[in-house]
């Protein structure tokens, strides 16, 4: 519970119903009689703690703004609890998952009462008194400071110097301390009980902490300052060993950029001076820090030196060539700044070296490396084929030469069969691009739908393209493995697998052949049975019936088979 800048109450808890109010965080806001004047709970369907350790968790930030701190398992990481900030205003309101919580509210009155502590000395105390009214137990506790804590302030008359400088250290703490601990990392001395140490000195580079404590009869206070102290060592320069020249060269001396100050021997301040004369050369530099270093070079004129670094030459990206000054010389360098016999070239560039001997004598030379492309072909991506198909892989012109996998030599590749595909080109310069591409070859399975038939009459015949297929298309559209054919024609299947298409066709013919049976008796009675003798039969389109006695007389005869 806090007691805001505008004389209200705020207290916090948590609830413990169901749905999103389900372990939410409650914040109530009461005016100094008691009255409720809001209650929010804020949080989402998992668990939310108003307790943080064993401090306080609301706070009032500035007039009608506030913050609460607490943990949460409905938000960020997710399964473990994690830190829960809620900002909200005078009316309770957060910019998410906040709620007017139902609260309901009893009034209970209790009387004033004072407290009598037992203060019995002068130094600071914690007394937590217990009143019992009504059954009601209230605990409260109370800090009792006579005297406030100090505020630990300091400040040093420089904070970034030149290794092996000593500085002076400043107390300026608030309200009246009456000792001090310093602790000075890296320093010599590295601890001091004085109120303002003087002659605090840092023998080694680095950035050092630094720590006062500062108390009284009322308490103490601590301020660590990181990396508060930085020592920096002085700057590194080198003219380079001491060399002769021809009489006829001159020489460029260089110092490192990026310091405040030049100083050569000459009176020039730039960071580069051309020697033309022989004779002992120094330069003094200073950086940011104030910090200065100096070096010398001796400077001699002898004969020449014939130093030979190769032809220019072409090479490939990727590829390095190694241009070599020779053994045996006092000193080498070469274009940028190193000294070393050898120099390792990767880019396109004009690259010289610089040597000298014994004698004082030197020579350079110069070569041109030129850095060729690599050629860039492309045999395509990855692809499909259809079992029984095939596909041309072109490695593009232009090339000087090509090489396939199988070792073959031409532009283009046929590829009828699965497997990994690659080429190998070179152009003119000798510098290789290869490409690689996978090819997979799709397995038909066999289609069919049956042998060309025939029937006669009504019928029904079912056509079945099997199973391995993604899709299936017959001749009227209809998508299925199976169709059911009623009427003579032509029937046809399309499927595919993968984009890979087989059909199959089959001709069904309607072919009813003729049959005829004759009685080998009748009986003409009058009893309303078989008394005319007449065939049956199926699919007869053309009948001529005689019938003659046992001497061949023709007796009857009909070309309507219902004659009888």
């Amino acid at each position: 519970m806090i007691l805001t800048s505008n004389n209200e109450l705020l207290l916090t808890c948590q609830s413990d119903l169901a749905d999103n109010l389900n372990n939410d965080i409650i914040v109530l806001n009461c005016n100094l009689s008691g009255d409720l004047n809001w209650a929010k709970n804020y949080g989402d369907i998992g668990l939310e703690n108003q307790f943080y350790g064993n401090h306080e968790t609301i706070h009032e930030i500035n007039s009608g703004l506030y913050a609460l701190f607490g943990k949460t398992s409905s938000f960020g990481m997710g399964l473990d609890e994690d830190i829960y900030i809620i900002g909200f205003d005078q009316n309770g309101d957060s910019p998410c998952h906040t709620y007017d919580y139902p609260i309901s509210v009893t009034g209970h009155s209790m009387p004033d009462e004072d407290i009598p502590l037992p203060v019995t000395n002068f130094d600071a105390m914690v007394t937590e008194p217990t009143l019992i009214i009504n059954d009601v137990t209230l605990i409260d506790s109370v800090l009792c400071p006579l005297m406030l804590p100090p505020l630990a302030l300091f400040t040093a008359d420089d904070t970034s110097f030149c290794m092996g400088g000593c500085i002076d250290f400043t107390d300026e703490s608030l309200q009246l301390p009456d000792h001090w601990e310093w602790y000075f990392e890296g320093a010599i001395p590295n601890a001091s009980s004085e109120q303002s140490p003087p002659g605090i000195c840092y023998p080694d580079t680095g950035c050092f902490d630094v720590q006062l404590i500062v108390s009284n009869a009322g308490g103490s206070d601590t301020l660590l300052m990181n990396d508060y102290i930085c020592v920096y060592s002085a700057p590194e320069i080198s003219l380079g060993n001491d060399t002769s020249l021809c009489f006829t060269d001159t020489l460029v001396l260089y110092a490192p950029e990026g310091y405040v100050q030049y100083l050569w021997n000459t009176g020039a301040t730039d960071d580069t001076i051309v020697v033309n004369d022989p004779g002992t050369y120094w330069l003094r530099v200073e950086d940011e820090y104030g910090c200065s270093s100096r070096d010398t070079i001796n400077i001699d004129f002898n004969t020449f030196i014939y130093l030979d670094l190769g032809p220019d030459s072409v090479i490939c990206i990727g590829d390095s060539v190694i241009l070599s000054a020779g053994s045996g010389y006092d000193s080498y360098l070469w274009q940028d700044g190193s000294s070393g016999e050898d120099f390792i070239v990767r880019v396109t560039g004009l690259y010289w070296a610089e040597v000298s001997d014994d004698l004082g004598c030197s020579g350079a030379d110069t070569v041109f490396v030129e850095v060729a492309d690599l050629p860039e072909v492309s045999i395509g991506n990855d692809t499909i084929i259809c079992e029984g198909n095939n596909v041309i892989l072109d490695a593009g012109e232009g090339h000087a030469s090509y090489q396939w996998q199988d070792g073959s030599a031409q532009r283009d590749f046929l590829v009828s069969t699965i497997g990994e595909y690659w080429v190998e080109v070179k152009n003119n310069a000798g510098c290789t691009g290869s490409d690689t591409i996978y090819v997979e070859v799709i397995e038909v399975p066999e289609l069919s739908i049956g042998n060309d038939t025939t029937v006669c009459d009504e019928f029904t015949i079912t056509l079945d393209a099997g199973g391995g297929f993604d899709n299936y298309t017959w001749q009227d559209g209809t998508q299925s493995s199976i169709y059911t054919a009623t009427q003579p024609g032509f029937y046809w299947v399309l499927a595919d697998i993968n984009g890979c298409e087989e059909s199959d066709t089959v001709l069904i013919v309607e072919d009813c052949p003729s049959l005829l049976w004759f009685p080998n008796s009748f009986t003409p009675n009058g009893d309303g049975i078989n008394e005319v003798f007449v065939p049956v039969y199926d699919h007869v389109s053309l009948y001529q019936l005689h019938i003659y006695n046992r001497w061949g007389q023709l007796m009857f005869e009909s070309s309507d088979i219902d004659h009888g």
